[in-house]
């Protein structure tokens, strides 16, 4: 496997036969061919694939396209109706969506660490995070006291950095309250020199010591979460060897739109993997692939494998490499 995406109703796959894509996406605007396909972006019924030939994108309604004049695009990113690559030029975004998004501005250095999300993207040039788009949450307004960025990510209206001094966060959830904010910038004290991080919607993750520290919009009885899964409107993580799951769906009322995909079925044991759908969750265990939440789809069919390794979904799919 060279690359793997999800995009709200389907997903996507670089192997070394091709791409190939399910779910609910349409094939029929999908390309036969590709050249050396590498890398891969998924959006909302959208898809764009960089090959040696440049960015090839295709939609269900077949009106997305990447524009003609990528000048060698070496790396992709993908938000719900937004793509954007790095290029020789700088950064080009396309798409619909906001024109300060659409637009990134010129850049004095070369720009790397691209990232996208809710309506706002960021880059490391020049040694300086820049980041553009909407901004009503402060979310683009970047520190001016960071040293030396080594990574950037971009959350639904707040986005952080890594620097020579740890973590920065701003945008969204400086101080937990309001309809957005769920404390997803406000870093807790035991992130102190954290290797790796990432953004969602309403949270944030730092990799440190050996340890996944989450903090925004998750449960406050996570004690160690080693992964976690986001779905429509629920969450998933493994956390000291258990399946816990919280937000919608933690009971049943299918006329509200709650099919249980919150409630974690008893007799799980040791899970690897966690992955959650619109109104599904799955999990592999010791005994394989189980899943919980609406059956609508055929999703808690989850066929008996030897030996899953890995578990991806999208909006109501799941697939494993087994």
């Amino acid at each position: 496997m060279i690359d793997v995406a999800s995009g709200g109703n389907h997903s996507c796959a670089i192997d070394r036969f091709g791409v190939k894509c399910w779910g609910s996406l349409s094939t029929v605007h999908q390309p036969k061919k590709f050249n050396n396909p590498r890398q891969i972006a998924a959006g909302d019924r959208k898809v764009c694939v960089l090959d040696d030939d440049g960015v090839i994108c295709w939609s269900d309604d077949g009106r997305f396209a990447a524009p003609d004049d990528l000048v060698n695009p070496s790396t992709l990113a993908m938000a719900s109706h937004v793509s954007c690559a790095l290029t020789e030029t700088g950064v080009q975004c396309w798409g619909t969506g906001d024109e300060d998004f659409l637009n990134p501005p010129a850049f004095s250095g070369s720009p790397s660490s691209l990232a996208v999300g809710g309506a706002h993207g960021c880059v490391i040039a020049d040694n300086e995070v820049v980041c553009w788009g909407e901004n009503g949450s402060g979310q683009i307004d970047v520190p001016d006291n960071l040293q030396n960025p080594k990574a950037v990510v971009v959350g639904g209206s707040h986005t952080c950095a890594l620097d020579d001094q740890g973590l920065s966060c701003w945008g969204a959830g400086t101080e937990p309250g309001g309809s957005s904010s769920y404390g997803q910038s406000s870093i807790p004290v035991i992130v102190t020199n954290p290797s790796a991080i990432s953004a969602g919607l309403a949270h944030t993750c730092a990799y440190q010591g050996g340890q996944t520290i989450c903090w925004g919009r998750i449960p406050d009885y996570l004690s160690n979460p080693q992964s976690v899964a986001i779905g429509s409107w629920h969450y998933c993580a493994i956390d000291d060897n258990q399946v816990k799951c919280w937000g919608q769906g933690q009971d049943v009322n299918e006329s509200s739109g709650r099919y249980g995909e919150a409630i974690v079925p008893e007799g799980i044991t040791n899970p690897t993997h966690v992955a959650t759908g619109s109104i599904n969750s799955c999990a592999i265990d010791d005994s394989g692939v189980v899943c919980w939440g609406s059956d609508d789809y055929g999703v808690l069919e989850s066929p008996n494998l030897p030996a899953p390794t890995n578990l991806v979904m999208g909006n109501i799919h799941a697939c494993v490499i087994d």
